[in-house]
C-alpha cells in the first residue's frame, strides 16, 4: 500500500509543479503575446488546448462536468482557420477555474479512487487494462502540461 501512496504523491506533485510553472508563464504574457506564434501554434492556441484538456479531465476523473463545451467542441472539430471561441481573458479565467477544480477534488481521492477506472473507459476495458485509471489520467495530463510549458518557455525566450 505504501508504494501506491508514493506513486500518487509523485503524480500529484508533477501536476502541481506543472500548474505552478504555467501560472508563472501566463503571468509573464502580454495581450499581444497571446496572438504571436511559437512554431506552428499561436500562444493562445497552446493555452486553449491545455485548458480544454484540463476541462475534459474534470469529467474523465468524475469530479464534475465540462465548464466550456464550446472550447471542448472547438478542439474536437478544429479547423485551422477558425478563431478560438473564447477571449484571451476568458481563457485565463477558465484555466484558473479548471486547475482549481481539479486541485480541490483530487485532495479527497483515496488510493482506491486513484487506481479505479475513469469515466472514459468501460468496466470491460478497465478489467483488461487496469492501468487505464484516474492516476494515469493525471499523469498524462501532467506530461501534456510539461510540453506546453516547454513550448511557452521557448516563446518567452525568443522575446528576449
Amino acid at each position: 500500500m505504501e508504494e501506491k501512496i508514493i506513486a500518487i504523491k509523485m503524480v500529484i506533485d508533477a501536476w502541481s509543479s506543472g500548474v505552478a510553472k504555467m501560472k508563472t508563464i501566463l503571468s509573464s504574457l502580454s495581450d499581444e503575446d497571446f496572438e504571436n506564434s511559437i512554431g506552428n501554434d499561436k500562444v493562445n492556441y497552446i493555452i486553449a488546448h491545455l485548458t480544454a484538456i484540463n476541462d475534459l479531465t474534470i469529467e474523465v476523473l468524475g469530479i464534475g462536468e465540462i465548464n466550456n463545451m464550446n472550447l471542448y467542441n472547438y478542439f474536437k472539430v478544429y479547423e485551422t482557420k477558425l478563431p478560438l471561441p473564447i477571449s484571451n481573458k476568458e481563457l485565463l479565467k477558465l484555466w484558473t477555474i479548471t486547475c482549481e477544480q481539479i486541485d480541490l477534488k483530487i485532495k479527497d481521492f483515496t488510493p482506491d479512487d486513484w487506481f479505479g477506472k475513469h469515466t472514459a473507459v468501460t468496466i470491460k476495458e478497465f478489467n483488461k487494462e487496469p492501468d487505464r485509471n484516474k492516476l494515469n489520467v493525471l499523469l498524462n495530463r501532467s506530461h501534456r502540461m510539461a510540453t506546453a510549458v516547454g513550448q511557452l518557455s521557448l516563446f518567452n525566450k525568443s522575446k528576449s
